[in-house]
């Protein structure tokens, strides 16, 4: 529980499931261990989204779906390749192009709110860092999902 909003098991379980096809190879020993630590890391990931998307709504910052696409569309830009090859790439790792774009609205979020917390751009990565901290500290989290 992220303040009043529930992420349930089934849906961290679904937002894994890129990174729990790369350890089904493994032994069932190593597979478990390394799926818990998947589902330990997606856990916190979406926690973070979820205190973003609640900054970004206390600070009344949105995102439009042109905004995504361009954002989507500069990351293609930046890879040399098409948005189609992107998507398929996504595609190819497990997503489905509704979780893609669902996962870049909340990156383009998270720019927006550094962006309004006067973050200087090169340095985002460990603003973000910050940012989740700080977010967490005034948020009630319960986490039930077992170590």
């Amino acid at each position: 529980m992220v303040g009043g909003r529930v992420i349930l098991l089934s849906e961290v379980r679904e937002s894994a499931t890129p990174w729990l096809a790369s350890v089904r190879d493994q032994d069932a020993l190593a597979r478990a261990r390394a799926e818990a630590k998947v589902l330990r890391e997606t856990c916190e990931r979406m926690i973070d989204d979820v205190l973003v998307q609640d900054e970004a709504e206390r600070l009344h910052v949105t995102t439009s779906d042109e905004e995504v696409t361009r954002a989507i569309g500069q990351v293609a830009q930046t890879n040399h390749v098409s948005v189609e090859q992107l998507i398929a790439v996504a595609v190819n790792q497990g997503f489905d192009e509704k979780s893609y774009r669902a996962s870049v609205r909340v990156q383009v979020l998270a720019l927006r709110v550094l962006q309004q917390r006067g973050v200087d751009p090169q340095k985002y990565d460990e603003a973000l860092g910050r940012l989740h901290m700080q977010l967490r500290e005034t948020v009630y989290i319960e986490d039930r999902l077992a170590p």
